[in-house]
């Protein structure tokens, strides 16, 4: 019961970020979308594909590399 209900609230984050406006509220949604998601696979028992540090460190490197691209350009 609470896995689902955790999964259901994750895709409702992931709807909200979709359609949101604003890039930094969309990018919380979809993070609380992953969190949720993790919990509820922590609790149904199954492995974790990647803790939510390491997606955002994942993030990182691709913005710098992206403004590394940009400031090359001429």
């Amino acid at each position: 019961m609470m896995v689902e209900y955790l999964k259901s609230q994750a895709a409702r984050c992931m709807s909200l970020a979709r359609v949101c406006f604003d890039l930094e509220t969309a990018r919380q949604l979809r993070l609380l979308a992953d969190d949720l998601r993790a919990k509820a696979d922590e609790i149904a028992g199954k492995p974790q594909s990647q803790s939510r540090t390491m997606q955002q460190q994942t993030m990182q490197q691709q913005q710098q590399q992206q403004q590394g691209t940009k400031a090359e350009d001429p």
